[in-house]
């Protein structure tokens, strides 16, 4: 799939990637509410974010079932932007590289920004596991 803004743009329910290519575009995914799932996918050369979650929740990999994603994007961009602002259950993430690198397991919290790797935003969490 490719687009000059969004490679997928979820705005309600339920949206679960397998095995698919999202290049290119502004965005490689827009979540703007509902839940996603994403397994042995990859985003690369999107401008600006790979993916940006704005309200919802989203599934990278947990601790039992490993995503095998990667996200290559710029490095003044952000492989995974988590802009929304509480409510909702962290971010899990399993076995995905941002950039090249896979984060050890564990957690990081917002405020946090790495640029080229992720922002999460004020008492928002990603939740890292290795399996």
């Amino acid at each position: 799939m490719s687009s000059s803004s969004y490679g997928v743009q979820l705005e309600i329910g339920s949206l679960i990637l397998s095995g698919v290519t999202i290049e290119g575009g502004t965005y490689g995914v827009y979540h703007n509410n509902g839940v996603a799932k994403l397994r042995n996918s990859t985003v690369e050369n999107f401008s600006y974010v790979g993916y940006y979650l704005a309200s919802g929740d989203l599934d990278l990999g947990t601790s039992e079932e490993a995503g095998d994603n990667s996200f290559t994007g710029p490095d003044s961009g952000f492989c995974l932007y988590v802009a929304r602002l509480g409510g909702a259950h962290p971010v899990t993430c399993s076995n995905t590289s941002f950039n090249g690198e896979t984060p050890a397991a564990g957690q990081v919290k917002g405020a946090y920004e790495e640029k080229g790797r992720f922002f999460v935003n004020v008492d928002e969490v990603i939740s890292f596991s290795v399996r």
